[in-house]
Parts: structure tokens; sequence; C-alpha cells
């Protein structure tokens, strides 16, 4: 992970007085009665942007593809909407005034002519600034398809990321009242209808009786009661697993008919039971194709959720649907799964300010060091005199990243050592990052927060489309995520989880459970700082932090820890396909086995 504290974009910003004038324009002009303490008075200024040079260098990295900057070149740079400064007295703490809101900066306007001069700084005009100002809070974030407008669509939210602000807009609240939240992709607290409809499915087949009212849970066939044994143990509660385990309980049980003389009538109410929810298309004999009923399919990507998020499980006499909580992979309820962070932009500063207009000095070509340190800046308020104000610190990335390569070992076997022959790639669809929280208004995790989410990465790459594995290492993934918490005794770890397609032959993952042909699997892990790691890191070893990114490398070598839904990871027990200590050294990554 390496620091990228100087964002090569956003490199300073300022704010130039054209004049003492009221706030509103229908008021008589005020005058300054107390200077230091703000009396509702305002300056009317312009304010202004300058985007730095050497936005490529080693040392200003931005976080994919375009959706992240991370080209590190001006043409990558999205613009900028959402843009809030919140003026302050001499701390942080209590504001002076209101919300000081500002037009978005185009995409273009960063590349080539500014309204100032033909270089690469913007301004605006008749920005009102509270008297007695001497710090400001900066918030913005980069535009998505159109500045200022709403992303709707669940893959624009996945290639974005979506984030609400908890107060910010509101003109009278402190930092202590604002937060940033992720976005939740189911937000209904009721369970989905298909899911619950897919439980009632499973349990009919389970209940299944013939018209003597002989029940599959007690027949006299061990065979035949094995299967039933096996298929109260289902806990995947998609449609495509629970579409797939009647498929091989219709043909198994078909096969089992051919060998009785008379039709075993349990055995039929079974699959009569089955035909209930599903079509049975007849090619060849023991080898029938089923479809689900139109009710019971398409769940959960029909409600934009991961396959594994879809589970069930057997309570006595019945199928329920099942959403535990799963300690840093969150999902107590579905709505804890969650989209990726928006690439979001926050400052803190002093000012420095000047009776005179300083304009003199943004020609695109100055250093902003220089420019803070020009003689005539030598107030570090604004009075009724004051004409040009200069945040001093810059502008930097509120949110951290996690960047992902996955490549896989040449050859690989599952739980019961059997060799998974691959003769289709391997899929990479997602990844699920766990240990995310509502952060405060500076980003750091809010420690009093109970809820854990997870974010679903499902846009991998620069295109968005799954990832074929080889045995070289993917393109890069880059997902945006909140702050986690200071880990000063670095025990601390983030659990993740990826997820994969099972493109090749059926396969035994985890405790024995079952990874059929074509459904989607997790192999999972935790990310934790070594424990005699010193090196360069967020002040409190915070496995995500803003404006840091943290690389993970990983290679699966075995397919023996995969689960065919995302696991309880609050089990000491849990069998991990990987785990990696990080560090935040300068170009360093981890090659991480499953």
């Amino acid at each position: 992970m390496k620091s990228i504290k100087q964002l090569a974009y956003v490199g300073a910003i300022a704010l130039i007085g054209a004049g003492f004038v009221a706030c509103n324009n229908n008021e008589p002009e005020k005058t300054e009665t107390n200077e230091g303490v703000y009396s509702g008075e305002t300056v009317k200024t312009q304010f202004m942007i300058q985007i730095a040079e050497n936005v490529a260098s080693a040392n200003k990295r931005f976080m994919q593809g375009t959706e992240v900057q991370n080209a590190g070149t001006r043409a990558s740079f999205r613009g900028m909407d959402s843009i809030v400064l919140i003026p302050f007295d001499a701390d942080s703490t209590t504001r002076i005034g209101k919300n000081i809101t500002l037009d978005a900066i185009s995409k273009d306007a960063a590349i080539t002519a500014g309204s100032l001069n033909n270089k690469n700084s913007i301004f605006y005009e008749d920005v009102a600034i509270p008297l007695g100002t001497k710090r400001f809070l900066f918030y913005g974030k980069a535009i998505d398809n159109t500045a200022g407008a709403a992303i709707t669509s669940d893959a624009d939210k996945h290639k974005f990321g979506t984030v609400t602000p908890n107060g910010l807009y509101n003109a009278t609240n402190n930092p202590a009242d604002i937060t940033f939240s992720l976005n939740s992709i189911y937000s209904e607290t009721t369970t989905p209808a298909t899911a619950t409809k897919l439980a009632e499915y499973v349990t009919n087949i389970a209940s299944a009786k013939d018209a003597s009212d002989n029940a599959w849970s007690a027949h006299t066939n061990s065979a035949v009661k094995k299967l039933y044994d096996e298929f109260i143990t289902l806990t995947a509660g998609s449609s495509f697993s629970v579409l797939q385990t009647v498929q091989d309980l219709y043909n198994t049980l078909e096969r089992f008919q051919e060998t009785q003389v008379t039709a075993d009538a349990v055995v039929a109410a079974v699959m009569d039971s089955i035909k209930v929810g599903a079509d049975v298309t007849t090619e060849n004999k023991f080898s029938n194709t089923l479809t689900l009923k139109s009710e019971l399919q398409s769940y959960p990507d029909s409600i934009h959720l991961p396959e594994g998020a879809a589970k069930i499980k057997w309570e006595t006499s019945k199928f329920v649907v099942d959403n535990p909580a799963v300690g840093d992979l969150s999902m107590t309820e579905l709505n804890q799964i969650v989209y990726p962070a928006s690439l979001l932009y926050y400052g803190e500063s002093t000012i420095k300010t000047s009776a005179n207009s300083r304009k003199n000095l943004y020609d695109g070509n100055t250093e902003w060091d220089d420019i803070i340190k020009d003689e005539n800046y030598e107030e570090t308020e604004v009075k009724s005199a004051t004409k040009s104000v200069a945040i001093v610190n810059p502008i930097n990335y509120a949110v951290g990243q996690l960047r992902t390569t996955v490549k896989r070992a040449d050859a690989l076997k599952d739980q019961k050592d059997s060799t998974y022959t691959i003769t289709q790639p391997l899929k990479w669809t997602a990844l699920l990052i766990g240990n995310q929280k509502v952060v405060n208004s500076d980003f750091t995790q809010k420690e009093t927060e109970t809820n854990t989410y997870t974010i679903y990465d499902n846009y991998l790459t620069t295109t968005g489309d799954s990832v074929e594995l080889t045995t070289s290492a993917s393109a890069v993934n880059y997902t945006l995520v909140f702050s986690t918490k200071d880990n000063d005794d670095k025990q601390d770890a983030v659990n993740i989880a990826i997820e994969l397609v099972n493109t090749n032959a059926t396969f035994f993952g985890n405790n024995g459970q079952i990874i059929p042909a074509g459904s989607k699997f997790y192999l999972v892990g935790k990310l934790k700082v070594a424990d005699t790691y010193n090196g360069a890191a967020p002040t409190k070893n915070n496995i995500f932090y803003k404006d840091y990114y943290t690389t993970a490398n990983f290679t699966i070598t075995s397919l023996a820890n995969a689960y065919n839904t995302i696991p309880d990871l609050r089990s000491e027990g849990l069998e991990l396909g990987f785990s990696v200590d990080l560090a935040w050294q300068e170009g360093l990554s981890f090659d991480v086995e499953l």
C-alpha cells in the first residue's frame, strides 16, 4: 500500500476576493463589527481550484482504470461534483456559517482552458464566505455519468460506487453530526418473496408422502432414505442451486424407479412434488432437463445480490430462508450487502488571506507551495477587507482502495484429493470485502457503529466483465473502500471472498460440499497486518485507509476450501483458502496462495 497524500488533479484550492458585498444582493451592505466572531455577515469572492502539474509522477498515483482515475494522467480526471465547503473558526468542531456549495467542475474544464486562464485553473465567481472564517472542511465526489445527476442502475452503482452523506447538506450540522454510509444493494428489510417461495418448494419436496401417508423421510429403502438425509442438508438457496439439486434428484429417482418391478409410490410422490415447481424436458432417459417455474427463477440475481447470499436451512420439519450473521462478511440482513464506495474527496485546512487580489499567481505554472508562501498572504482569517483566500492543505481522496489480481496454479485438486480437470477457464466474477462500517465526517471508521457491511464488487478490472483465470496474474481490479478501524496491536483482520464460476465438472469443496458444474463458489480468507511490520503505513495500521491503497495478489492452488455459499466467517474453525500479512511499503505486493 502506498500513500497518495498529494492528489494530482486537485492539488490546491484558492478563494480570490472580488470585493466586500452582502450575502443577499437585496440587503444593504454590512460591515464587520467584531472580528473573529461570526455575525451572519459574508464577503462575496471568487473561488478557485488549481489542477496540479506532474500528474503522472511516481508519487502521485490515482486510485480503476477510468473509474478510479488510476492512470495518473489529467486525461483520466473525471471532474468533480457535489462540492461542499463548511466554514469554521479556529477549529473544525463548530461551524460559523452555512454550507458553501459549488457547481460541478467538468472533466474538460480541468484539461483544457479554465475560466481564469488557458492553463489549468478553475474559478467561481460570487461565492459568499462568512467573515471570521479561519478554516474549511471540503467535500466532493468524482462525476459519474453526468455532473449533478444521481446514478440509478445497478450496473452504474457497481461501476462508480455509491455513498450516502448523512447530514452533510444540513446547514446547521457540525462534523459530529455528519457521517457517510455505503448503500445497500437490496434495501428492503423483508425477505424477498422468491426466496420464501423457493424454501417452500423444497420443503414440499422433502415432505412428500404417498396416498397411504408414507413419508419420504421414513422410507425403508436405505438408498432412498439416504437421498432424503442428504436433501435436507441443502444450504444453497439460489434458483440455480435449487434447480441443480432437484434436477439431479429427479434423474436419480427415475433411475431407482426403473429398477422396481412396481413403481415406488413414495418415490413417485417426491417426483410429482418436484414437477409442481419445475417443467421436465426429456431428451434422453435419466438425463432430464428441468426448468423452474417463472415465480422461482432468477433469485438472487433479480435483486442483484451474489448467488452465495441465497441461503436456506432445515429446521425440524421445513426449510427456512437463512441470513446468518457472518462476522466481517456480515449478512445479518440481506441489506448489509452494499455497493463499493464512490470516489470521494476530503480536505481539512487552515487558510491564508490577503487584502489584495492574488489573481496573478494563479497562472497554472506557479507551484502551490509558492502561492501560499507569497508575502501577500499575511493573514489567517477572512475579514471585511479580504480579497484573496487560499486553503493551505491539498484535497485528498476520502476513500481507500484494494488492488487485486488473481491467477490459478497449473493443477488443482478438490476436498477429496481428486484432480480438477480444467477444460474451460475458471471464471472470476466478483469480490466481497468485509469489515465495512459507517464512517465519520473525516472518513475514519465510526467505532460505535454495530452494523458491519460487505462490499460486493462485480465490476471487475476495466471492463466490468468476468475474468478468465490462467496461470498468469489477471489484470488488476480496483475496489474503493472505506477506512477500517484503528489497528494498534495489528490483530485485526479483514475477511474477503473471491467469487468464481465452476466452468468444469462438479467437485467437492469445504466439508464435502458439492460444487455443481456451472455454479458460483467462494474461496475465502483474511487480510492481516504482519505483527513484525514497522514500515510505512497509516498511523494506526489500518488495513484500509483513506488516500492509501492495499495490494493483494491471489494464487488459487486448491479447491478443497471452496464454499457453495458465502460462509460464516465468525467461526474459529473456518478453513481459510488464504491468509496474508499486509504491509504498506511502496511498490510492495503480496503473493497469496489459496
